[in-house]
């Protein structure tokens, strides 16, 4: 696999690949602190700048240490075409495991939902979307809000 060395400044997170309202990046952190980038992120160029749609974690934790140790200067980065959204959808869910996605927190479920992310619906048939489902009058059913779209009610806001 070849990548390129991107500059830190120029890449920045797709939004429509992001799966989590926040990510927990201090382990990656360290393992990149101490033996480097192992991966690359995939990424294409848009207006001079880089957008990571596959490697989020790895995009987070790099950026945090720039911040915060000023290193490294570069991410490892697989450039392909700009994809359209059914292409990335396919590449994000290969990307992101059954494992990753059952580690996803009831806010980081709503978020997919409420963003219409491509993996709501592959997450729906595998039941990952049940912890919505608490019992609680706030929550809806999972089959709620598997067809509710980008607003809480079924309609955009």
């Amino acid at each position: 696999m070849s990548y390129q060395k991107i500059p830190i400044g120029k890449a920045e997170a797709d939004p429509e690949a992001q799966s989590r309202i926040i990510y927990d990046v201090k382990d990656l952190m360290k393992s990149i602190e101490t033996v480097g980038q192992l991966e690359p992120v995939l990424a294409y160029e848009k207006g001079g700048k880089y957008y990571v749609y596959v490697g989020m974690r790895r995009l987070y934790a790099i950026k945090n240490l720039y911040e915060t140790k000023g290193k490294p200067e570069t991410i490892k980065a697989e450039i392909t075409a700009e994809l359209d959204r059914e292409t990335k959808r396919k590449i994000i869910i290969e990307e992101n495991s059954e494992k990753a996605r059952k580690n996803l927190t009831v806010y980081d479920k709503i978020w997919l939902v409420w963003q219409d992310s491509p993996l709501v619906e592959e997450m729906a048939e595998e039941g990952l979307l049940s912890s919505l489902n608490s019992g609680h009058p706030n929550y809806a059913t999972e089959s709620r809000w598997k067809n509710c779209g980008n607003g809480m009610n079924g309609t955009r806001s």
